[in-house]
């Protein structure tokens, strides 16, 4: 699985297992500078088959980012095109 392999190989996500596994401090300013983003959805987080979960999202690993919002906006042809597309299809069943 890329994700998986991509999490355990990514130190940030790994420094964020390491601390939802061990328990969050009691305040923030305790926290690894690194897993502070993390800090305001700790409670949401899980660990799923080497996955980062919050809630039911994937935690995306920064070294696929890139390539997931390529995908993500792949077929994507703006909003006016869209909006075209929308009006094209209601028209042709009038």
């Amino acid at each position: 699985m890329k994700f998986a392999a991509a999490t355990a190989a990514d130190p940030t996500l790994l420094l964020v297992k390491e601390v939802f596994f061990r328990g969050w401090p009691e305040h923030n300013t305790q926290c690894p500078v690194a897993a502070k983003p993390f800090w305001a959805v700790r409670h949401n987080l899980a660990e799923v088959d080497g996955l980062l979960l919050n809630g039911e999202r994937i935690v995306v690993p920064m070294s696929l980012r890139q390539k997931v919002l390529k995908g993500i906006h792949d077929g994507h042809f703006g909003e006016v095109k869209c909006i075209l597309r929308a009006v094209y299809r209601v028209l042709a069943r009038v």
